[in-house]
């Protein structure tokens, strides 16, 4: 997945961007820029609403030494002061929607490849804006 250049935590962020990244500035969200998190594979996309409430999406990786790896991804909701709460898409699915698609509220997106990675983002990407994005602003309840 990544070339002697990159790490895997830079590969997997322009693989985020280059799937999820048009989508989440269309709905207004931009990816925070915080190298200590990046560093860590925590990247968070951030919107504020017109109540002065922030929504967030945040997607944590764990790459392994082959090139693979794996990751989550979470939905949040917080002010500037504290976070009011933060679950992730998978549970939030499962206990709030009552949908069981990804197989159980621990999921974990998997892969091994660029490509495989590319089509997990797009398959996040499909739940987080058709249920974790609605559900932040408040135009989507269980």
């Amino acid at each position: 997945m990544s070339s002697p250049a990159q790490t895997p935590y830079t590969a997997f962020r322009a693989m985020l961007e280059r799937v999820l990244g048009q989508p989440f500035a269309a709905a207004g969200f931009s990816l925070q820029e915080n190298a200590i998190h990046h560093m860590r594979g925590l990247f968070r996309y951030q919107k504020a609403l017109a109540d002065g409430t922030l929504i967030g999406i945040a997607f944590q990786l764990l790459p392994y030494a082959d090139g693979s790896g794996r990751f989550q991804v979470l939905v949040r909701r917080s002010t500037p002061e504290q976070t009011l709460f933060e679950v992730s898409l998978p549970r939030l699915l499962w206990e709030t929607f009552d949908v069981a698609q990804l197989g159980s509220p621990e999921h974990w997106w998997q892969f091994r490849t660029a490509h495989e990675l590319a089509f997990a983002l797009v398959e996040a990407g499909k739940l987080i804006f058709a249920f974790g994005v609605p559900y932040l602003e408040g135009t989507l309840a269980p």
